[in-house]
């Protein structure tokens, strides 16, 4: 009966594919095996290659066609419900959950099938489960286990075709036609069309479409049926045209009362499954053969779905499935107070950071369900006007292309539940970032001047739209614009803009502002914000964004003014802004609309002359790049003044990236950098090392010019305390190195003065096995006095670090080649050679200490104070040799006369023993000679007076000892 059937869907493949003249194309090809994008498979949604895949191309595609549930990433499949994805879309971790599922299912199915076989009597197609001859208990023990494996075999059989054929709940359909479109499953979908849809449509339009498709179902499964052993009878064809039927009855509804007819499979299930029983007389033991055939079946369908490759949708950007969440652990691109993972409401759309699956930058991705519950309270017109405006917003943003207007990454993707585009990353909405609001969320703290900046920008962007794109925005309010990771304002909600002239070039006429309650207040035009001129006087002018733009200041300006003092109060800014503040809203806020200023003329009012603004506006980047190199360092040169003007958010999100862009002049480095590492002291670790750290890593290695070595050296402890110990012996280390070997001296002097705290924070083993040498060579190659003095002051830092075999085998002899005669280095040298002297042992201080002191001392060039000082070193050093090497000597000579008086005592034992003992009276415990009852030692010399004595005599006194008769 499979086999059956599959030549049937085969025979209707071969017919679709036969009559297609350019052949089956995937939805990025032009033509076969052409590509009108670069990125193919990420069109698709596949970001796997050919190479990746363990079929050839050809026989891959050729499977793919053939054994696609649904054809995704087909031309042939275009309007196919594609569900949303229940295993992962990557390859290894849906092979592998895939592999695990099929080991488990079918050891489960093995289990019942083999648990069958062990009971005699009993099979699957006969048989009872009622064993008479099995005591009571017994029986029924069976048959509980065989109706829970039954069971268990059934639920397996349903999830195997939900990952399969990829049923989305069935049971949860509210339609005929949401249910056989949508919850059921699509591989028979292409087959029924050709066979019955295509030629239906071809004699009675829709209408033989739908009843075609319906037919040719219901005559292949009772094909189906008759291959399996059932007679041939009217019910499953009548059971399948009458869906059609019924679908046909839901359209009518629809069309006449304008709502859709709904009904649940949960309460109509006893209803439906009855049909379906009458319909296709399912008896018992029909089922109980269906039953008997799951085993087989399993493994078919199992190897079915390893073949084909279930690609979940189409898109590009598919929200937490396509794009690949950053690591909890990382730092957050703007802020540590802006959150880009934290997904927040833009009227409609949910926009939601993440990670583009080709370039891997950073994006924000923009959804809109349709089947929302404010898209549901909808009726027909409005929710479809609805649409309207938001694939209108999402149109616009796709062409206009400003600094000014929200940049989209990726064009909109309509699927049949949602609406999804990607643009650069959002932190917020202004509607959410003022507080007081209704919506608040304190994604983004706003403060004086990133208002007048956001302002500014927003300004730019309306010049664009008025003269370049020829549109008046007319929707301007705090939910239209957002906030970008920069802290840039961006104009967005561009699905109500309204062209300047029609295409012929008429005037566009005017549309009364209707407000729909039932309706998204995103989709409409606010009357709080539109223009009187517009709302009564009929009159489409430009100025009426900039009224809008007026009522949009005061909002956030009305509602900020009690953190004014506070931000005052770190000097963000004076009084003097705030008071134009009213002149500038009276100016933007008049009743005619040539009383108001332009987009370009708004800058020049004095609201935006305060320092901090024209600083931003000085480092925008439209404004840097022409500007003189000797003005860019003027500017660099005076910011570091002034960044304590701004808040730690806006130096963070706006003046950093600036500043790390600017990099790329290496002639502007030595002044960059100071202002990037004051802004990098109030960064966290993490976020140093995410921000800063991958645009300084490249200037390790650079030594010209020398003030960006200075710089960094300047701020190598910050540096160490900002990256981890490998990221700072791997990236940052090698800069003092680089620094050793520079031909500037002044150079060498900066960075031998860093290796005294590098000798007390870093591995011993690279400070004896790399920084000691690299030191040493600069010491023997050095001409210039102040780095040769420098270099003994390291040796003298790095004394106390070093060990004595070091000192003893490195140092000494390295001091002992210095030939000059320069009382700088011969004083440097003293203090060296002191610190060691203290160090190494004695052996050292007498053989090659005190001989090169006494050499050196006789430098013609010193003067009289310096002598001095050399006697007084010379003096305490070989004060410590006469001192340790006597009390070496009194030890050892301690030392030989214990051994001396032991040995004669031992003598003496020997002789007044009367010669030797005989063996044979000493065993048998006769009289013998016996040892002396009292004994006396004569000797001169006593222990008590050695400090190893106290130790030996603690007991009592051998002179004083008596021995006890036996």
């Amino acid at each position: 009966m499979f086999l059956g059937l599959m030549a049937l869907a085969a025979a209707a493949k071969v017919i679709h594919f036969a009559v297609v003249p350019q052949g089956t194309l995937k939805i990025c090809e032009e033509r076969l095996a052409c590509s009108k994008t670069t990125s193919c498979e990420s069109a698709t949604g596949s970001g796997e290659g050919h190479h990746d895949r363990w079929l050839p191309a050809c026989i891959f595609d050729a499977l793919e066609v053939g054994l696609a549930a649904r054809g995704i990433g087909w031309k042939f499949a275009e309007g196919i419900y594609i569900p949303r994805p229940r295993r992962p879309s990557e390859r290894s971790a849906y092979l592998k959950r895939t592999s695990i599922s099929v080991l488990r299912t079918y050891l489960l199915v093995d289990f019942f099938d083999s648990f069958l076989e062990t009971l005699p009597g009993i099979t699957v197609d006969s048989g009872t489960i009622f064993i008479p001859t099995l005591p009571m208990m017994a029986r029924y023990l069976v048959s509980t286990a065989l109706h829970l494996g039954t069971g268990i075999v059934v639920i397996l059989g349903l999830e195997m075709w939900y990952d399969i054929a990829s049923l989305v709940g069935p049971w949860h359909m509210k339609s005929l036609h949401e249910f056989w479109s949508q919850q059921w499953h699509q591989l028979l979908r292409d087959t029924f069309l050709v066979m019955g849809g295509y030629p239906g449509r071809w004699i009675a339009g829709d209408l033989g479409l739908l009843f075609g498709t319906f037919l040719a179902s219901g005559l292949f499964h009772e094909i189906g049926l008759y291959l399996g052993g059932a007679p041939i009878g009217p019910r499953v064809l009548i059971f399948f045209v009458a869906q059609a039927f019924g679908i046909l009855t839901e359209k009518l509804y629809k069309s006449h009362t304008g709502k859709r007819h709904t009904i649940n499979l949960l309460f109509f299930g006893h209803f439906v499954s009855a049909l379906f029983a009458r319909a296709l007389h399912w008896d018992q033991s029909n089922l109980a053969k269906s039953l008997g055939h799951v085993r087989g079946s399993f493994l078919l369908l199992r190897a079915y779905e390893h073949l084909a490759v279930i690609q979940h949708r189409s898109l590009l950007f598919r929200q937490q499935d396509v794009y690949t969440r950053a690591s909890r652990n990382a730092e957050r691109c703007a802020t540590s107070r802006s959150p880009t993972t934290t997904p927040f409401n833009v009227g409609p759309w949910r926009v939601q950071s993440a990670t583009h699956k080709v370039t891997g930058k950073r994006v924000s991705v923009w959804s809109a369900d349709k089947r929302s519950p404010d898209m549901e309270r909808m009726g027909p017109a409005s929710k479809e006007r609805t649409l309207e405006v938001l694939k209108a917003e999402a149109s616009a943003l796709s062409r206009l292309r400003h600094p000014s207007v929200l940049e989209m990454v990726e064009p909109l993707e309509e699927t049949r539940n949602e609406l999804i585009f990607a643009t650069e990353p959002i932190l917020s909405s202004l509607q959410l970032s003022i507080p007081g609001s209704l919506q608040y969320a304190p994604l983004v703290e706003l403060d004086e001047v990133e208002i007048q900046k956001g302002i500014l920008q927003l300004c730019k962007g309306l010049s664009f739209l008025h003269t370049s794109a020829r549109l008046i925005h007319s929707n301007i309010n705090p939910e239209s614009v957002v906030i970008n990771s920069s802290g840039d304002w961006k104009l967005s909600g561009l699905g109500l803009t309204i062209p300047l002239s029609k295409a012929d070039g008429g005037p566009t006429r005017w549309e009364f502002p209707t407000f729909d309650g039932r309706a998204l207040s995103y989709t409409q035009r606010s009357f709080d914000y539109i223009a009187p001129e517009y709302a009564l006087d009929e009159v489409l002018d430009p100025a009426s964004d900039m009224y809008s733009l007026g009522c949009l200041i005061y909002a956030p300006e009305l509602l900020t003014h009690e953190r004014r003092q506070a931000i005052d109060g770190h000097g963000a800014l004076g009084p003097g802004p705030e008071r134009q503040v009213p002149a500038l809203l009276n100016a933007l806020i008049t009743r005619q609309p040539h009383s108001r200023p332009s987009p370009s003329d708004l800058p020049l009012h004095p609201f935006f002359s305060s320092l901090p603004v024209s600083t931003l506006n000085f480092l925008d980047r439209s404004n840097f790049a022409a500007k003189t190199r000797e003005e860019k360092i003027s500017f660099m040169k005076g910011l570091t003044s002034v960044l304590d003007r701004f808040t730690e958010g806006l130096r963070t999100r706006k003046i950093l990236p600036s500043l790390l862009e600017e990099m790329k002049d290496t002639h502007l480095l030595p002044y960059i950098l100071p202002n990037i590492f004051a802004i990098s002291q109030i960064l966290s670790s993490t976020q140093f090392a995410t921000l800063v750290l991958p645009s300084l890593k490249p200037l390790f290695a650079i030594k010209e010019p020398p003030q960006n070595m200075l710089t960094l050296l300047d701020n190598l402890q910050m540096l160490q305390e900002k990256t981890e110990k490998p990221v700072f012996r791997e990236h940052v280390l090698p800069l003092v190195y680089n620094a050793l070997e520079s031909e500037h001296a002044i150079v060498q002097e900066r960075a031998l003065k860093t290796v005294p705290n590098l000798c007390e924070t870093i591995d011993y083993a690279e400070v004896q096995g790399v920084l000691f040498p690299r030191v040493a060579l600069v010491f023997t190659k050095t001409r210039i006095l102040s780095v040769k003095v420098a270099t003994l002051e390291t040796f003298l830092s790095m004394v106390k670090t070093l060990d004595q075999s070091s000192l003893t085998q490195k140092l000494v002899p390295l001091l002992s080649k210095i030939r000059t005669k320069e009382p700088a280095v011969t004083m440097a040298t003293l203090n060296v050679q002191e610190a060691m002297g203290m160090k190494v042992d004695r052996e050292a201080v007498a053989t090659l200490v005190l001989p090169q002191l006494w050499a050196m001392s006789m430098g013609p060039l010193l003067t009289v104070n310096q002598f001095k000082r050399f006697m007084e070193v010379i003096k305490k050093l070989g004060d410590r040799v006469e001192k340790e090497h006597d009390q070496y000597l009194r030890d050892s000579q301690r030392v030989e006369d214990r051994s001396t008086t032991v040995t004669n005592g031992m003598a003496m034992s020997t002789t007044s023993a009367g010669g030797a003992v005989d063996f044979e009276s000493l065993v048998a415990g006769g009289s013998g000679p016996a040892a002396k009852a009292e004994t006396t030692t004569t000797g001169t010399s006593s222990w008590e007076d050695d400090v190893w004595g106290s130790i030996l005599t603690s007991g009592p006194s051998v002179g004083n000892s008596h021995s006890y008769a036996p």
